[in-house]
C-alpha cells in the first residue's frame, strides 16, 4: 500500500526541479512550537518533517532560487543522486535549530549547514566499507579511529544512517563527497558558511531520526509548562 509520505516523496521530483513551484519555509519558532505541542502521534510529527523541514524551499535559500539550484545541481550530480533525496534540516533549513539542546535558537550568519542526503546505494556501501575497515584502521588517525567505532558502537549504522564527514578516508563515497561540500560555499555565494551532511538509507530512516529529536524536543517543552 503507497502511504500519504510516498506520494509525497515522489512529487518532490517534479518541485526540486521547478524550484520557482516550491513555498518558502516562512515557520516560526512559535508556529512550529504550538504545532509540535498538538501533534500526539508519530504519523503527525512526520507530516510536520514533510511540510516544514524536508519539502519546502530552506531559509538560507529563501531569497536566492537561483542559489538554490546550483546547491541541488552539484549535489545531485556530484553524488549521482535525485534532487528529491536532498534536503537541507537545522537552522539553515528552517531558520530555528531543532537540537533539542539548542531549540528555538535562531539561526545566525555562521551556522552551519546540515543536509540530508537519501540514497540507498551509497549507504548500502559506506555499510559494507565499515565492515571491511578492520584492515585499514592502522592508517587512520586516532579521531578518525573514534569516529568509526562510534558509527559501529552507537548505532548509526542501525538507525540507517552514516557521517560521511567523520570518516571519509574509510569510504568510497568520501572522495565525491569531500569535493562536493567543499565546493558548496563557493557554488552557493555563501563563503562564511561550513556544510556538513548525513546519508540516510531510505526517508523513513531520515524521519525516524529527526522525530526522535523532535520527540524530546515537545518533552522538554510540556515539562516547561507543567
Amino acid at each position: 500500500m503507497v502511504s500519504a509520505f510516498d506520494c509525497l516523496r515522489a512529487n518532490r521530483a517534479e518541485l526540486a526541479v521547478a524550484v520557482n513551484d516550491k513555498i518558502n519555509n516562512d515557520m516560526t519558532p512559535e508556529d512550529f512550537t504550538t504545532l509540535l505541542l498538538a501533534a500526539r502521534d508519530d504519523e503527525t510529527l512526520d507530516a510536520l518533517l514533510e511540510e516544514h523541514v524536508f519539502s519546502v524551499v530552506p531559509y538560507i535559500f529563501r531569497e536566492d532560487r537561483r542559489a538554490y539550484r546550483r546547491f541541488l545541481s552539484l549535489l545531485s550530480r556530484s553524488l549521482s543522486v535525485d534532487r528529491e533525496s536532498i534536503a537541507v534540516v537545522g537552522s539553515a533549513g528552517i531558520g530555528f535549530s531543532l537540537a533539542p539542546q539548542k531549540y528555538p535558537t535562531l539561526i545566525r550568519p555562521d551556522s552551519d549547514v546540515d543536509i540530508v542526503i537519501v540514497s540507498q546505494r551509497w549507504f548500502d556501501i559506506s555499510w559494507l566499507e565499515i565492515l571491511r575497515s578492520t584492515s585499514r584502521r592502522s592508517r587512520l588517525s586516532d579521531t578518525e579511529r573514534k569516529y568509526l567505532d562510534e558509527h559501529k558502537d552507537k548505532n548509526y549504522v542501525f538507525g540507517g544512517w552514516i557521517w560521511p564527514d567523520r570518516i571519509t578516508r574509510v569510504l568510497l563515497v568520501g572522495t565525491p563527497w569531500f569535493a562536493a561540500f567543499r565546493d558548496l560555499p563557493r557554488v552557493t555565494g555563501m563563503m562564511d558558511r561550513s556544510f556538513g551532511g548525513r546519508i540516510f538509507r531510505t526517508w523513513d530512516h531520515a524521519r525516524q531520526y529527526y522525530r526522535g529529536s523532535l520527540h524530546v524536543i515537545r518533552q522538554n517543552l510540556e515539562r516547561r509548562q507543567a
